[in-house]
């Protein structure tokens, strides 16, 4: 490796050096090579998310597009009551909002399919989301789950 043995950033420090990483990166233990950190894996998407090195993206399902801020995605008949913004959850008028627009919305997961998810099924408003459990990694196909370590 170059760069005084560090994966991705050199700190120079009185007689010797530390090595950090990047943003999207962690620190191995070696304390010099850097990992990918998933941060798909808090859900920042409203729908889809892609992990990429050191960044993540949002996709949205078919029908939608994505919103102004890149995470959320409208498009469908909901919308308008689901794009509202409610940040004062003390107000019995957002309250009342946000218990209509979930009212609206159609549960794919209580569906007999289960959204056609292998394992979890997680309903969101106007969408949802398949997800494998503990030992699981969820295939391209995002519906289906592959034991982590199996190639088949």
């Amino acid at each position: 490796m170059s760069n005084g043995a560090c994966a991705h950033l050199c700190n120079n420090t009185v007689g010797s050096y530390t090595c950090s990483c990047r943003d999207g990166y962690t620190l191995n233990g070696d304390s010099r090579t850097c990992t990918d950190v998933n941060e798909c894996s808090t859900r920042p998407c409203s729908q889809i998310c892609d992990n990429e090195p050191g960044t993540f993206s949002c996709r949205c399902h078919p029908g939608y597009t994505p919103g102004a801020d890149q995470i959320s995605c409208v498009g469908r008949s909901c919308d308008l009551l689901s794009s509202i913004t409610l940040y004062n959850w003390d107000s019995m008028l957002n309250f009342a909002v946000v218990l209509i627009a979930y009212s609206l919305d159609v549960n794919e997961c209580e569906e007999i399919t289960r959204g056609n998810c292998e394992q979890e099924c997680r309903n969101f408003n106007g969408s949802y989301q398949c997800f494998c459990r503990e030992g699981f990694k969820l295939e391209s196909d995002e519906r289906s789950c592959r034991l982590i370590g199996k190639n088949h």
